[in-house]
């Protein structure tokens, strides 16, 4: 396979902008899986460690509808990735393929690490570590996770280069056809 230098990934245009928006779905998943969690303390004026243990026992238990939804939403959120992750490599041309991965799973990564931080902005707490959340900062904080996966969504459903039935090999083809179009 010819090596080629990284920023011919940007020669892709379509796959820069399907990679990169598909792995906005970290916001989500950063937010709902373990963010919360501060969220609950302000609100609910307990202390950490209760927290911890009704996390823990209600997580592992089931006990209450909005745990149970959580973890059915963790389940396809993790799921998704199982998706997500492999559909990123699958959009570049093959000397383009680790470089075009690696670009999704660092932007990914960083929206996952400055979630925390859009969070608390939202939320009016100064810092994660010390959560001053109220019940008003509860819908806007769920919009902006609820935003990044309907994004994530959008571009799938209006962008996405369709990959079921197709060799890896006739997915290159094509992706080289397309940009041989655009110059």
């Amino acid at each position: 396979m010819q090596h080629m230098p990284w920023h011919e990934l940007f020669k892709h245009r379509r796959s820069v902008v399907i990679t990169c928006a598909v792995s906005l779905i970290h916001i989500g998943g950063a937010g709902v899986a373990g963010l919360w969690t501060g969220v609950f303390v302000s609100i609910l004026k307990i202390s950490w460690a209760s927290v911890v243990y009704l996390t823990f026992g209600l997580a592992s238990a089931g006990l209450a509808v909005f745990w149970l939804l959580i973890m059915v939403a963790s389940f396809f959120g993790v799921g998704s990735m199982a998706i997500v992750r492999p559909y990123t490599a699958e959009v570049w041309p093959a000397g383009l393929r680790a470089s075009g991965m690696g670009l999704a799973y660092g932007f990914g990564s960083l929206c996952g690490l400055l979630t925390p931080r859009g969070l608390e902005l939202i939320t009016g707490a100064p810092s994660f570590l010390s959560p001053q959340a109220t019940p008003d900062s509860v819908l806007p904080a769920t919009l902006l996770l609820a935003t990044s996966s309907a994004l994530a969504g959008l571009v799938f459903w209006l962008f996405a280069i369709e990959t079921r039935g197709r060799s890896i090999e006739e997915i290159d083809t094509a992706l080289g056809i397309a940009m041989s179009r655009a110059q």
